[in-house]
């Protein structure tokens, strides 16, 4: 029994863990846990059908049985995987970001526009290289 609950506690700790590790793992565990217990219950049903053969003597769907056992287990796994492999958006969203895109698109494909421009502050001064400065100063010069 307390083997039981120390197992149960190293499971607890090592879903915790990979949570930490992987944020959607919650949706990775339960999907994988549905899938085995779904092939599980496949297994289970097969093994009760081929106890009703031996108990009948009756091998007229013995062949088909595995066939669609296996089929089943196949798609099952499939489905998984593909629902695994789904879409993995993650979308961090700043504070006042809704309004700065609300009703424009993200990026202009104007040559001499600034991407940063739009996320500066319209008080400050245009952030300025090492080159441009020194080039402002051989203006100034001349």
């Amino acid at each position: 029994m307390i083997k039981l609950l120390l197992n149960f506690f190293n499971f607890l700790i090592t879903l915790k863990i990979f949570n930490w590790i992987e944020p959607n793992a919650k949706k990775f565990f339960y999907k994988v846990v549905i899938s085995l217990v779904l092939i599980l219950i496949i297994i289970y049903l097969h093994n009760e059908f081929l106890d009703w053969v031996q108990f009948s003597k009756d091998k007229k769907y013995l062949t088909s049985s595995f066939f669609i056992k296996n089929l089943l287990i196949l798609l099952i796994i499939a489905i998984t995987l593909f629902s695994l492999k789904g879409k993995k958006t993650t979308s961090i969203t700043v504070s006042g970001e809704e309004k700065l895109y609300r009703n424009k698109p993200i990026y202009q494909n104007k040559p001499r526009e600034d991407f940063f421009e739009k996320f500066r502050y319209e008080n400050k001064k245009q952030l300025k290289s090492k080159t441009q400065k020194i080039l402002d100063k051989y203006e100034k010069k001349k």
